[in-house]
């Protein structure tokens, strides 16, 4: 025996009026005309506004000094008169220590090259960037950090060279010179 059970199913009423009006009421406005476009567009831009903001200190800004010229005239002459005590010395030394052989024949010219850098100096015919870089250098021979003096001189090298070669070079043998004499 067999028996045989029918299941019915309700349908949903069909759309009324009154659905169609709910659907309508989430339909999003129309955009904007033309007009209203360009009054947004004219408007002040508002205080918040990164375009108009004026930040100060931030991590990307460069220091004010470096587009400030330095007037230090006075710390300028005291640095030349360094650099010539400093050199002057330094050239001393390699006299006394090397008195004779290839050293001294490297002494001399030394001794000659670096003489135009010293009357350039004196006659203050340098720039401030390169007094700057010999005074450094100097400073580096003095304290005895010849790494430092080396660092300043291939500044000056790929720099100054086309203006300055000669003493340059001699710069560079001073340096050697006066780091031997002190082994």
């Amino acid at each position: 025996m067999r028996t045989e059970t029918t299941t019915t199913t309700t349908l949903p009423p069909p759309p009324s009026s009154a659905s169609t009006t709910t659907f309508k009421k989430n339909i999003p406005p129309p955009p904007p005309s033309s007009a209203a476009f360009k009054k947004t567009l004219t408007a002040p831009p508002p205080s918040s506004d990164f375009r108009t903001a004026v930040i100060k200190n931030h991590w990307n800004d460069p220091p004010k000094k470096i587009f400030s010229k330095e007037t230090t005239d006075v710390n300028d002459e005291l640095n030349k008169q360094e650099i010539l005590k400093i050199l002057k010395n330094k050239l001393e030394l390699c006299k006394t220590s090397f008195k004779n052989g290839p050293q001294k024949r490297i002494v001399d010219d030394t001794i000659r090259r670096l003489d135009v850098l010293l009357k350039e100096l004196e006659n203050e015919l340098l720039s401030n960037e390169v007094v700057q870089s010999v005074y450094a250098l100097s400073k580096g021979l003095e304290s005895k950090e010849y790494t430092k003096a080396l660092e300043v001189h291939t500044k000056l090298m790929t720099t100054q060279y086309e203006s300055h070669g000669n003493w340059i070079v001699g710069l560079k043998r001073l340096i050697d010179l006066t780091e031997k004499a002190y082994m």
